[in-house]
């Protein structure tokens, strides 16, 4: 999408309208990844007719599609590995891929400090150039990183450059391993509504994302419940996702926010946004939510959500 909207510039309203469909089509197609590979395929052949993509940002577009093309296919999360009893099932990023997006940092600021040197900005090229170094080494990359979409995201705003693709390359070239996740001395137990169905894909997504196993669940109202809170505090508790870790009792947006942070990687993205925001508001957007999960995503019948054998040893009654 930030690439059709950054080709859609300087365009009629027809071409912005042709060029943002196309751009969502394809930003479903592999969001989803359905014909993941097709579409990227596609879209490969098709950069060498884009008059709007040229210099660093053809390379770099190129180079985000060749590392994709060879990604496996059905990741968690896509539509392809929708009703898969294991979340994660046998995926995993290869090795290659962080190597490959670091490769693509050092390229492509090398080539806007070239660039730069060219349109006679020699501090704006030394700059690149040090980040691009900086971004080769592991201990440096997240700063190189984070000062080079700041850099970006200004020179952006000041005209020089485009948000959406400043926002396009820094998202493909990060790298979860930057975000391992925090890590707690003691298991988290997460109570949920065993009958929700938003619930159980919660429940799910987390199984799946949860690389350190530190993730235990309960249904509310189960067995657990019972004997971790006596009948006088149940009244006050939240009847959706609580997070328990020894007396620390977590709800609503702190819940969220803490199982975030414990993900790490690209949920670290959200867990940002959510600790940006207003405590009352995002707890105001949890409410809502909790309010309507029922008419919205339905309910299950069963209290404990789809999971294989070896997951339901981290599921408590």
């Amino acid at each position: 999408m930030a690439l059709a909207v950054h080709g859609a510039q300087g365009h009629g309203p027809d071409a912005v309208l042709d060029l943002a469909l196309a751009g969502l089509a394809a930003a479903v197609a592999l969001g989803v990844g359905t014909a993941a590979r097709t579409t990227t395929a596609v879209l490969l052949l098709l950069l060498p007719l884009s008059d709007a993509l040229s210099g660093p940002l053809a390379a770099t577009v190129a180079g985000w599609l060749s590392l994709h093309l060879f990604l496996p296919p059905a990741p968690w999360g896509s539509l392809a590995a929708r009703g898969r009893v294991d979340p994660r099932g046998s995926w995993r990023m290869p090795r290659w891929y962080p190597l490959g997006c670091a490769t693509m940092f050092f390229l492509d600021r090398l080539l806007a400090a070239a660039q730069a040197a060219s349109q006679a900005e020699p501090r704006l090229a030394a700059v690149l150039l040090l980040l691009a170094l900086l971004g080769l080494a592991r201990r440096t990359a997240p700063a190189a990183w984070s000062a080079s979409a700041l850099l970006a995201l200004a020179m952006a705003w000041q005209g020089n450059g485009s948000v959406p693709l400043a926002l396009f390359f820094h998202l493909v070239t990060f790298q979860p391993a930057w975000a391992p996740g925090r890590r707690h001395a003691e298991a988290s137990l997460v109570f949920h509504d065993g009958h929700c169905a938003l619930c159980h894909a919660v429940v799910r997504t987390l199984l799946g994302e949860d690389r350190h196993g530190l993730l235990r669940f309960a249904p509310i109202g189960g067995e657990a419940w019972l004997r971790r809170f006596p009948k006088d505090q149940r009244t006050n508790l939240a009847d959706s996702v609580l997070v328990v870790r020894g007396d620390e009792v977590l709800s609503k947006g702190h819940a969220v926010r803490d199982l975030l942070e414990q993900l790490g990687g690209l949920w670290w993205l959200p867990w940002l946004a959510l600790r940006i925001l207003p405590a009352v508001v995002v707890d105001a957007g949890y409410d809502v939510v909790a309010a309507n999960r029922a008419r919205w995503f339905g309910r299950k019948p069963s209290p404990c959500p789809l999971v294989p054998e070896a997951l339901r040893m981290r599921m408590e009654a």
